[in-house]
């Protein structure tokens, strides 16, 4: 088996950085390869469109969670259930594992996070989930996120794609979607 992957490297079927990384890095990379989309007009443009389009919307939209949903989508890693749910922010609290909640009234243990994990961030003048992120680095004070539909203040509704520190104080739910 060794023997076949080392020819399919040398010709070039396989990347030897795909072979090696574990999932969460393939959403990093893939999330990062976005950095600096910006929308045309308002929540559209070819790259929102297409994000949109992964979660089943051809119009314009709010696209956060549709841009997380698509990055996991491209490198293999498509949550369960139908795609049109991953639209509204709220339905990825029932779409995997619960790394950490606030409700627990605990500081998450920086090792149950990992890259790759999703972040939801309360918005009280909404009384729900309102925003997501991917989580890109863990630190000890927080995450490093890769957002969609943000803006350099951290907006839910921004107009691009960008990265931002959260830290564990205004995290809601941190997720490992399955």
């Amino acid at each position: 088996m060794g023997r076949i992957h080392g020819l399919l490297l040398i010709i070039g079927f396989l990347k030897p950085t795909l072979i090696s990384q574990k999932p969460g890095d393939l959403i990093v990379h893939r999330a990062l390869a976005y950095d600096g989309v910006e929308e045309v007009g308002s929540n559209w443009g070819p790259e929102v469109s297409y994000f949109l389009k992964q979660v089943e919307i051809d119009f314009p939209a709010p696209w956060c969670g549709a841009f997380a949903y698509a990055i996991r989508k491209e490198v293999g890693y498509e949550p369960i259930g139908k795609p049109r749910q991953y639209a509204w922010v709220p339905s990825w609290a029932n779409t995997g594992k619960v790394v950490w909640k606030r409700s627990s009234n605990k500081k998450p243990y920086r090792h149950q996070v990992r890259p790759g994990d999703v972040i939801l961030l309360w918005y009280p003048s909404l009384k729900r989930l309102g925003h997501i992120g991917t989580v890109i680095q863990v630190r000890k004070d927080g995450v490093v996120t890769s957002e969609g539909n943000t803006n350099r203040a951290g907006s839910r509704e921004g107009q691009g794609v960008g990265q931002h520190f959260r830290s564990w104080d205004v995290i809601h739910t941190i997720m490992r979607p399955s």
